[in-house]
């Protein structure tokens, strides 16, 4: 089968899970969807451990949060990407059980050491006497790293798995685009029915809607970061190899989710990857094949379109006297919230330091409280919480300079092992561009950005 027509099946199975999850949602049959998925995946997942290993890439891709299926159990919310997490973990350790030695063979040396790390956070937080049920919320996102020695076995036992992940990549890219176009549209024109499709937006934890000023508004999923991972991805391989047609498609998805997102944080990572592609450029004086990226050119020019398409409906280019992208991204600039969401963050840098100032080497554990003033619109006044925006400070203040420092050795290793292959041009510009987004939005300590790295592990340690 070609790449463009796995392409195409992938997208329409991803766009069927996409509405099975609303219609659940809508018909309250949530519950029995969770179960028929889990059915489904042990029976897959016993027969053909590879396809569930693909199913959880998938999901990881247009999850966000790991929600759009989900089961309560004693009022505790169990996500579909746990139960898949759950089901291909517990079935590798089944199948690989007089291999248990081979089946936890470290990868890297620094990756071992960073997952003896967390698990001495853990027991450093019960030590400092954080409550369990912060603990938990707090820690259980880095548990996803157990995924890569699953997919290690499971995933490199296919022929043809560089290029099937990056066909899995692109297809799941394009459905958060689709799905960010529609909803931009819904909103934009206060459809009839957009109150219920906040309310799974929300329930589902794939991200957020708010109203800039007036008629506009900003569509913030957390899986469009792959909308500049992705397109570090293609840039990357433009530059390497021949362009294949159907790139085209994922190639606007990735400009049209980076531009409805509205967010500094991504617009910073473009940046970032940017410089990294320069620099690699100029390393390996690639300035001849580096004319493929003019290209870039008639993607903006398609995505900005598309965004413009679906404030203006059924107009391309706006009306006199209405308005239209060139104001939706001048008033994110300009808007109150984006003042008040920066001074956040702002806000939160002094508390944040002092906390960490108690235990800079080692950190205070998961869980870990810290108070400070929130001028964001959302919570206006003083909050305490775990989680943060400023994501080295964060992770910093969880796992200590010994966590920070293990953290940086895998990434260094990572990239290192990268550059010698032939994968580098395409993975390394977009880690530059994650490690910059990490900044003010965090990613590493998210299965978002970690299975982005896990990803990226698999093709550097590539034979």
């Amino acid at each position: 089968m070609s790449p463009a027509r796995q392409y195409t099946y992938v997208l329409a199975g991803l766009i069927s899970f996409e509405l099975c999850s609303w219609a659940a949602f809508h018909w309250q049959f949530m519950a029995l969807a969770f179960w028929l998925t889990a059915v489904t995946a042990i029976v897959v997942g016993w027969r053909r451990p590879d396809w569930l290993a693909y199913a959880t890439v998938l999901e990881l891709f247009i999850g966000g949060k790991g929600y759009l299926l989900w089961w309560t159990f004693m009022d505790v919310k169990i996500s579909v990407r746990m139960l898949l997490f759950s089901v291909l973990l517990g079935l590798t350790l089944w199948h690989h059980r007089r291999q248990l030695r081979r089946w936890l063979q470290p990868i890297s040396r620094p990756l071992r050491w960073l997952i003896i790390w967390l698990g001495m956070s853990v027991i450093i937080a019960l030590l400092m006497g954080h409550r369990v049920g912060l603990i938990w919320p707090d820690a259980n996102a880095w548990l996803y790293l157990l995924l890569l020695p699953v997919w290690w076995l499971t995933i490199r036992s296919r022929t043809n798995w560089r290029n099937e992940l990056i066909i899995l990549a692109a297809s799941a890219l394009t459905a958060v685009a689709i799905k960010s176009w529609l909803t931009l549209s819904l909103f934009t024109h206060h459809v009839s029915g957009s109150h219920e499709v906040y309310r799974w937006i929300r329930q589902t934890g794939i991200g957020e809607v708010t109203v800039i000023i007036g008629n506009l508004v900003r569509v913030f999923f957390q899986s469009q970061v792959y909308g500049v991972l992705f397109g570090g991805l293609l840039l990357g391989g433009l530059i390497k190899s021949s362009t294949q047609r159907w790139w085209i498609w994922p190639a606007i998805a990735a400009g049209l989710v980076t531009m409805v997102s509205l967010s500094r944080s991504f617009w910073l990572g473009l940046i970032g990857l940017g410089l990294a592609l320069v620099v690699m450029i100029w390393r390996n004086k690639s300035w001849k094949s580096s004319r493929r990226l003019l290209i870039i050119l008639p993607i903006i020019v398609s995505s900005w379109m598309l965004m413009n398409w679906a404030i203006n409906w059924p107009y391309i280019l706006k009306p006199v006297g209405r308005s239209g992208t060139g104001d939706t991204l001048i008033a994110r600039l300009q808007s109150d919230t984006t003042y008040q969401a920066a001074t956040a963050r702002k806000n939160q840098i002094q508390p944040l330091l002092r906390s960490i100032s108690t235990h800079p080497i080692i950190g205070q554990g998961f869980g870990t409280e810290v108070k400070f003033f929130s001028t964001d619109p959302r919570i206006n006044g003083w909050r305490q919480t775990t989680a943060f925006e400023l994501g080295y400070l964060d992770l910093w203040l969880d796992l200590g300079l010994v966590g920070l420092g293990l953290v940086g050795w895998w990434l260094i290793v990572l990239v290192k092992k990268l550059w010698s292959t032939k994968w580098s041009w395409w993975w390394i510009p977009s880690i530059a561009g994650l490690l910059v987004i990490n900044l003010t939005t965090p990613y590493l300590n998210h299965p978002l950005g970690l299975g982005w790295l896990m990803l990226a592990t698999l093709y550097a340690y590539d034979p």
